[in-house]
């Protein structure tokens, strides 16, 4: 282990140095939640921990908030863009509970098309 690597898990993790996976020990509620958007990188291999934190930042919507923020969004741009998200959280919904219905067992006619 380099001297580097030594002094950030002196700082950063756990007292526990014999183990390969340490993760750093937070008892604060506001550092569980960056604790959960961390990306740890091992064995040098930043492209897959890039691939992890791009999922990450995805899942948050942070990179769309971004881009959205780049540019002058107008107010009419705006409403119609909430309403497309309300019109597809409605549609998305609705397939669910269809799908919900249709896969569900032990219903009296499990064939309703019939």
């Amino acid at each position: 282990m380099t001297k580097s690597k030594q002094k950030y898990m002196l700082n950063h993790c756990s007292s526990n140095l014999n183990t390969k996976k340490t993760l750093p020990s937070f008892t604060n509620m506001k550092h569980l939640k960056f604790l959960a958007r961390t990306v740890l990188v091992e064995d040098n291999q930043v492209d897959k921990a890039l691939k992890a934190l791009n999922k990450v930042l995805s899942s948050e919507k942070v990179i769309e908030t971004s881009r959205r923020w780049e540019t002058y969004e107008k107010p009419y741009e705006r409403r119609n863009r909430l309403s497309f998200q309300k019109c597809m959280e409605i549609y998305s919904n609705e397939i669910e509970r269809k799908v919900r219905f249709i896969v569900r067992k032990n219903r009296e006619n499990p064939y309703p098309w019939d």
